[in-house]
């Protein structure tokens, strides 16, 4: 890529035959430049019409954390998220009274999340297994994620290995004082050993 040297002309002043060089470099300069990204230039090849200056892919560096708020001012950057499965970007949104949503981020599995503008979804499934206590750690697997703020809700199923389904006299609960962002606890009422050894799980948060 040509380099782009500033100020041309250097000044009024300048003679044509000293500022020309420079001045061509500048113009070679920006459509190669726009071009990274504003990928239909006016020398474009394309069926669009009126596609002069289009984006076909939009680069955004990587910020060390959310910029500062501008009154009625929206702006869309990108920032690295670290998670059990390792960092990655993602999308981000800062209003005007700086209130800040992750826009992208997405792991279909067994085990996943999908964020819906400001809104995390989380969903899993505990193997069936004869304990009294079924820890769901968000940090533990590496197709989940912490919650940045806050758990909304909970709700979970129940997975049985037989077509019997348990007894009246067993029940199962959420422990209240275990949820955290980082995961939280159902528990067996029947102990140890009880033949429902299972859940599917969902939490909404942001």
């Amino acid at each position: 890529m040509a380099n782009y040297t500033k100020p041309s002309p250097a000044s009024p002043s300048s003679l044509i035959s000293a500022d020309q060089p420079q001045m061509t470099e500048n113009s070679n300069y920006l459509p190669e430049c726009i071009g990274k990204d504003h990928n239909f230039t006016n020398t474009s090849n394309t069926s669009l019409t009126n596609a002069d200056g289009y984006h076909t892919v939009i680069h955004q560096v990587s910020q060390v954390g959310d910029p500062a708020p501008i009154t009625a001012t929206n702006q869309i950057y990108s920032k690295s998220v670290t998670f059990a499965g390792g960092t990655d970007t993602q999308l981000f949104n800062i209003t005007g009274l700086g209130g800040v949503s992750q826009l992208t981020g997405a792991h279909a599995a067994a085990n996943g999340y999908q964020w819906i503008g400001s809104v995390l979804i989380q969903w899993g499934i505990i193997q069936p297994q004869q304990l009294k206590t079924n820890i769901v750690n968000l940090n533990a697997n590496p197709n989940n994620v912490t919650f940045p703020n806050n758990i909304f809700n909970i709700t979970f199923g129940l997975l049985r290995p037989t077509a019997t389904g348990p007894g009246s006299d067993r029940t199962y609960w959420i422990d209240q004082s275990s949820i955290a962002v980082t995961g939280f606890n159902i528990i067996n009422g029947s102990g140890n050993g009880d033949v429902t050894r299972g859940f599917y799980w969902m939490a909404v948060g942001n």
